[in-house]
């Protein structure tokens, strides 16, 4: 089987992904930073958001921040990292984190791993 660390990946064969619920509290002021790895055959290059670490994030107080994303190269690759990061405007109650390979018409496979969710803490 495909993997970049451990013993498994996920694959995404056509549209798809998997999803992770994270619920520890993020205080407001720390950097979050969203990352993993991806292994592609003949996924599309226009893809953008759609093939990617995406997530959403929803505030303590009710309000929401969609789609940050660390985007993945389309086309035929080996394992490629993506990462990408954002400070806590607010306290952060959940994160709803994908591997994300979506509308690809041309039916293009992913495989994912190695996502993560680093908290930095604001510096006092």
């Amino acid at each position: 089987s495909e993997k970049h660390g451990g013993s498994q990946s996920v694959m995404v064969n056509g549209d798809g992904g998997a999803k992770q619920e994270v619920t520890d509290l993020i205080p407001a002021g720390s950097t979050v930073t969203i990352s993993g790895y991806s292994k592609a055959v003949s996924v599309a290059t226009t893809l953008w958001n759609y093939y990617s670490i995406y997530s959403d994030v929803y505030y303590q107080d009710g309000e929401t921040l969609w789609g940050q994303c660390a985007r993945f190269q389309g086309g035929t690759h080996d394992w490629q990292y993506a990462e990408y990061a954002f400070v806590a405007q607010k306290e952060i109650a959940k994160m709803n984190v994908y591997a994300m390979h979506n509308n690809d018409s041309g039916g293009g496979v992913a495989y994912f791993d190695d996502v993560r969710v680093r908290v930095d803490p604001p510096v006092p």
